[in-house]
């Protein structure tokens, strides 16, 4: 392994030069984009991040390097932005820290979510940051650790509850495991049934990818720039073969292929949501760089130049409005802005370059989650402008919307699919709705390190997402045993409206139903009918907003009608039957403290659910009425001159809407 360097060693750029990593050229490209609004909050914000982390010392403690790579990255941006000698010196201290404690340094960032940050490391000074002698330790290390015990598919089973972030470490397990008899790379014949699964759908081609790209570049450059020899080494414990160094490349490039042509094609899917598109495509770019200044080879004119179809869809309107927060995304996402601006200035494909330059100057638009719109004059629905409704099959991800503009529209996302494309989420049957500029129903999302009280019992579970309890219980699933929902019945008309119906009773513990039926209406509403059977005595419907500024209110009214206000709009919710109970609570919006996000929870002694979601403008009036028993209750509902009636289907579960039936009798 590498030999331990001192602190005062550390202040060397020889030891760790982070100048190749943010080099002048980038810098200034940095700097003008930090003059910005949106520079500007960032550099406030981690400035106090480098504050926070010198008050708090260099911990070294068991599991404490995850973190103190990140801040060692942190203190390293802001060091060369702010030209801080103190930040950089903290930054390298931190470093070389987390190198005595484990020399994997660069495998080690590379598995956690910040994978980003291990992959720069690794191109930019993984190699020339040691001697020849220690450079080539340090990559028979790594690779020796990818066959810990002798199995190569150790690195697989050593990450049960990881999805995607071992992706270096499968890069060499997937290498050493090659062989042309053997094309099961990844161990999949004994993977566990969620591995599988996440293997087809999300962006696992994109992460693997780039750690097989990279895996590739260091053995690579270990045989032809450090002279590592052909054959068996001391650390390795195998023969490198040139052969297989080069089907290794053609793996991994076929897996760039596999990730661009599903999610960068003008109708590509993909459900990790926009974060993860973020981070997704940054890895991308990162392994595209590889093959670009290794090989000599642009994959950049192969894919990225189309906006993804999911993802532009599912927005509400643009990327400078933020994320929609599903899938453990942030509403206001901005990771590693240093990585974009280093890419736009070394890039030497011309369209990419002249792409990253347009965001980066960009003032109103700069930020990773703006890569997704890689086409810069591929505008939101520019290639059906008037498609109102969006069915993605069995990711289970619906949108519908009354148009495309900010003030004027509304939009509402429906979810109820597979385990991996509710991303660990107990969200099957749930929707967000945006409308006016404003989101009035909103996703948690999971901003709160996975395994805290927060991220599990709130975010992750059911309690933060639109949907049903049954018997004060949300959904189940794990990666183990992992449930799903699926969508019936989806269908569209020619005037903007649309109805779907998902089943989500696998994901319920004890339910022998679980339907929800949702009603897009043209005329500006939404209606909402749950059918749920289990041996429960009670059911809930739960119903959250945004509070992260202190801005949103909940105020309830007579015959259970529950009203939801923002600045610019408000929602009426409609119950047909007044319920029980009314609860409200707080809860969590991204990193914010409790009450950043706030709910109400409404309950009933059946199953049966039949709710009105009017979205409104500030002082639009929406008459309601109420009327009638039993089987003939009916909200009345006059919208914008309109007059509605709705009540329940007499003849089975359902509901009609101004006489016309919606049945769900054959769905249960």
């Amino acid at each position: 392994m590498p030999p331990k360097k001192t602190d005062r060693q550390a202040q060397g750029t020889e030891v760790l030069p982070f100048s190749l990593l943010f080099d002048q050229k980038s810098l200034v490209t940095i700097r003008r984009t930090l003059k910005t609004p949106w520079g500007l909050k960032i550099m406030e914000d981690l400035r106090n991040q480098c504050k926070e982390i010198l008050n708090k010392g260099l911990e070294t403690k068991d599991g404490a390097w995850v973190q103190v790579s990140h801040d060692a990255m942190t203190l390293a941006f802001v060091g060369f932005v702010d030209g801080s000698e103190e930040y950089l010196f903290a930054a390298k201290v931190r470093v070389l820290a987390v190198s005595r404690t484990d020399p994997l340094l660069w495998k080690q960032m590379l598995d956690t979510g910040e994978g980003v940050t291990g992959m720069c490391l690794a191109l930019d000074w993984g190699w020339k940051a040691y001697s020849e002698q220690e450079a080539i330790a340090v990559i028979e290390a790594i690779i020796a650790s990818a066959i810990e015990n002798g199995d190569p598919a150790a690195a697989l089973n050593n990450y049960p509850d990881s999805g995607q972030n071992d992706g270096y470490t499968q890069s060499l397990a997937g290498f050493l495991r090659y062989d042309a008899k053997s094309p099961d790379l990844w161990g999949l014949s004994n993977a566990r049934p969620w591995h599988k699964e996440i293997y087809t759908t999300n962006n696992w081609d994109v992460v693997v990818g780039s750690g097989l790209m990279l895996g590739w570049a260091v053995v690579e450059k270990a045989v032809s720039t450090l002279k590592l020899p052909i054959g068996k080494t001391r650390a390795l414990g195998f023969a490198l073969d040139q052969k297989k160094i080069d089907t290794w490349y053609g793996i991994a490039k076929q897996r760039y292929l596999n990730f661009t042509s599903r999610c960068y094609s003008a109708r590509g899917q993909y459900c990790e949501g926009p974060g993860y598109y973020s981070f997704g495509t940054q890895y991308g770019l990162l392994g595209l760089e590889v093959a670009r200044r290794m090989k000599n080879e642009d994959l950049y004119s192969i894919g990225l130049k189309k906006s993804p179809y999911w993802q532009r869809e599912l927005y509400p309107w643009d990327v400078a409005q933020g994320a929609m927060n599903l899938n453990d995304s942030r509403l206001d996402g901005h990771p590693y802005p240093h990585i974009i601006a280093r890419l736009a200035a070394e890039n030497q494909s011309a369209w990419m370059q002249e792409f990253f330059f347009k965001l980066i100057e960009a003032t109103d638009r700069f930020s990773p989650l703006a890569i997704i719109w890689a086409d810069p004059d591929l505008k939101p629905g520019s290639l059906q402008p008037d498609l109102l409704y969006v069915d993605f099959g069995e990711t289970g991800d619906a949108v519908w919307r009354t148009g495309r503009s900010v003030e004027k529209d509304m939009q509402c996302i429906f979810r109820c699919g597979k385990w991996n494309g509710a991303h660990t989420h107990k969200d099957r049957n749930s929707l967000v709705l945006s409308a006016f500029g404003e989101r009035l129903l909103v996703d948690a999302g999971v901003s709160w390190p996975y395994g805290t009280e927060v991220c599990e019992q709130y975010q992750r579970a059911t309690i933060g997402h639109n949907t049903v309890l049954m018997g004060g219980k949300g959904q189940t699933g794990s990666n183990d045993l992992p449930t799903w929902g699926r969508v019936l019945r989806s269908e569209w008309d020619s005037l903007g409206n649309a109805f779907i119906v998902g089943d989500a009773k696998h994901c319920y513990a004890k339910a022998s139903t679980a339907l929800r039926a949702v009603r897009f209406d043209r005329e500006g509403f939404v209606v909402v009918y749950d059918y749920c059977e289990s041996p429960e005595k009670e059911y809930s419907v739960l119903w959250h907003a945004d509070n992260r500024d202190g801005k949103a209110g909940i105020s309830e009214e007579a015959d259970g009608v529950v009203r939801i206000t923002r600045p610019r709009a408000e929602v009426v919710i409609i119950p047909l039957v007044a319920p029980a109970s009314i609860k409200q609570g707080q809860g969590y919006i991204d990193h914010g403290p409790k009450g950043s996000g706030v709910y109400v929870e409404v309950k009933q002694n059946n199953g049966v659910f039949l709710n009105v979601l009017v979205p409104l403008k500030p002082g639009e009036k929406a008459p309601y009425e109420i009327k009638g028993n039993g089987k003939e209750r009916v909200i009345l509902l006059t919208l914008r001159g309109k007059r509605h009636v709705l009540s329940l289907y007499e003849q089975g579960a359902g509901f009609l809407l101004d006489k016309i039936p919606f049945d769900l009798t054959k769905y249960y």
